[in-house]
């Protein structure tokens, strides 16, 4: 009977922690989406100015501004630079599309 009690509170939980990573992907796609929208708005900006799509420095310095910032968050250094470096490949073919 104990062992029975115990099986449906971890499904219960399982499919409580389930839940919340459902919700939090939810919320991952409206920021990617949010930031597709911004990624076509600089895509403008940056053609009207004649400046490039690229800029390493930028990059650099964004990035070195979110390892800062992560050292108060603690993820993985690797797993981080992996998240933006895919998020930036994207915002700049996005940009490219939209140039």
């Amino acid at each position: 009977m104990f062992s029975l009690e115990f099986e449906q509170m971890n499904k219960s939980s399982l499919s409580g922690i389930r839940k919340q990573f459902d919700d939090i992907d939810r919320q991952l796609m409206k920021l990617l989406g949010q930031r597709v929208q911004l990624s076509k708005q600089i895509a403008q900006v940056k053609k009207l100015k004649k400046i490039p799509i690229v800029q390493e420095e930028n990059w650099d310095k964004k990035m070195k501004k979110r390892t800062l910032e992560n050292k108060r968050i603690k993820l993985n250094p690797d797993y981080l630079e992996q998240v933006f470096s895919i998020i930036h490949k994207e915002s700049i073919r996005i940009q490219q599309q939209n140039f």
